[in-house]
């Protein structure tokens, strides 16, 4: 792993991030209230450069970026009665970038 020091405190802030999900979902579960974090990686939603998006697809064991509707589709997942059952899961959609 190779050290990062200009996104450290972003690396600082998912973890905080992370455990206050499990915390709250733990908490909230009597309740019926479930909490869950969606972590996504690299997704063209329109605000990078072409070279950027280009230079990262290569970088992405998945071959492509994610796109917005990815992301979308994992929060209407959570938000279905289906994941009723699913609390203080953290879904990460990357195409395994990052992993």
């Amino acid at each position: 792993m190779i050290s990062q020091p200009d996104v450290t405190a972003h690396y600082i802030a998912k973890a905080g991030v992370l455990i206050l999900t499990r915390t709250l979902a733990k908490l909230l579960a009597p309740y019926g209230i479930t909490v869950n974090a969606i972590s996504p990686g690299f997704i063209d939603s329109g605000s990078a450069p072409p070279g950027e998006l280009a230079s990262m697809t290569k970088r992405i064991p998945a071959g492509y970026i994610g796109t917005v509707d990815d992301t979308v589709a994992a929060v209407r997942y959570l938000l279905s009665d289906e994941a009723r059952y699913v609390n203080g899961a953290n879904i990460q959609i990357s195409g395994a970038w990052g992993i």
